[in-house]
């Protein structure tokens, strides 16, 4: 009788269920197919009501015909479940995720994010082997911890900001997104450390298409502008800032102009990359600015750059108004990829 009892809720959610929907549901938690205990089928005597909303939130999400056969293996991650389930189940995030994403439906939210991160690993799946792909359920909780602590803030939400450009953005855009939660959570950072989001530089390029700061930080009553790279060691993107053919460089110059000390700025770059480490990600800016003993092209327009803003300018060569002086000082202050004006650059 208490078994009857406890399948009960189970049996009434089914109900609910389109037919199509149930053969699906009792396929995937068929022996035939089971793969051990990473599976659903492989927790049977676990199920729950909100481990079966959560496998129809999934399949929703992963699966081109959410009632029929699906070419995803995430609706069976019981992990992946477990971690949806909770979250279908936490008001605050469900209330949070659902204005970030303007529509007010955390549900549909939640859904949509799941569907955008194509690339994100599960423990059933054939996953990509690149260790900088999120595990789906870690991804969803890094997801969490922005909705609940950064739902207020500025660029949270709305055209232009993280929801529209790092969580439902294109793919790679998604990848970005996904380091910069990652980041957020593992720095610590709180509602009260982000004055703002995807704030819109100025002296940008374009001015009706302004290059962006990730982040704004606020440490005490210094305003830190944050930049997060989710970039491949080696690949174009560091080809092009090095070369100054990217747009990536043009946004590094538009930084210096924003800025007034290079301790109110900071570039992250994804560790979680192919042999990524700090000394090459220096190396990159330094050979950038630097070359053959003397400026590269690049390494003068930055020069230029920083003459041009007096607080800068005042910082870095304080009590020199011979620009020769300044190059000079400039020259030995970035020749060495060891040197403190490369500090900005972080890998984490």
């Amino acid at each position: 009788m208490g078994d009857c009892l406890e399948s009960y809720p189970i049996v009434t959610k089914l109900l609910t269920f389109t037919s199509g929907e149930v053969q699906a549901f009792l396929g995937d938690i068929a022996p035939s197919t089971c793969g051990g205990s990473a599976y659903l089928c492989g927790n049977v005597n676990s199920l729950t009501v909100g481990l079966i909303d959560a496998w129809k939130a999934i399949r929703e999400a992963r699966c081109a015909n959410p009632t029929g056969a699906c070419a995803s293996l995430m609706p069976l991650d019981f992990v992946l479940l477990q971690k949806v389930a909770s979250l279908l189940l936490n008001s605050t995030f469900i209330t949070n995720i659902g204005s970030i994403e303007g529509g007010n439906n955390g549900r549909n939210a939640l859904i949509s994010a799941m569907k955008q991160h194509s690339t994100a690993k599960c423990y059933t799946c054939d996953n990509d082997p690149a260790p900088h792909i999120d595990y789906m359920s870690d991804y969803l909780e890094n997801l969490s911890y922005f909705a609940v602590n950064f739902s207020n803030t500025t660029g949270a939400g709305g055209t232009g900001g993280v929801w529209n450009q790092g969580i439902t953005g294109s793919a790679t855009q998604v990848v970005g997104g996904a380091y910069m939660l990652k980041l957020l959570k593992e720095e610590n950072y709180t509602a009260q450390d982000v004055q703002q989001f995807e704030l819109d530089l100025s002296d940008s390029p374009n001015p009706a298409k302004p290059q962006k700061a990730d982040i704004v930080e606020i440490d005490g009553t210094t305003t830190i502008l944050v930049e997060c790279k989710s970039w491949e060691l080696g690949d174009a993107n560091f080809s092009g800032l090095k070369n100054g053919t990217s747009a990536s460089y043009t946004q590094f110059i538009t930084y210096l102009k924003n800025i007034g000390s290079m301790t109110e700025l900071k570039y992250f770059f994804d560790a979680r990359r192919k042999n990524m480490s700090e000394i090459y990600v220096k190396g990159v800016f330094q050979t950038m600015l630097y070359q053959n003993n003397d400026l590269t092209n690049q390494g003068a327009q930055v020069f230029e750059t920083i003459w041009s803003n007096t607080t800068l300018k005042g910082n870095l060569f304080p009590n020199i108004s011979d620009p020769v002086a300044g190059k000079d000082k400039f020259e030995e202050l970035i020749e060495s990829a060891s040197s403190i004006f490369y500090n900005f650059i972080k890998v984490k």
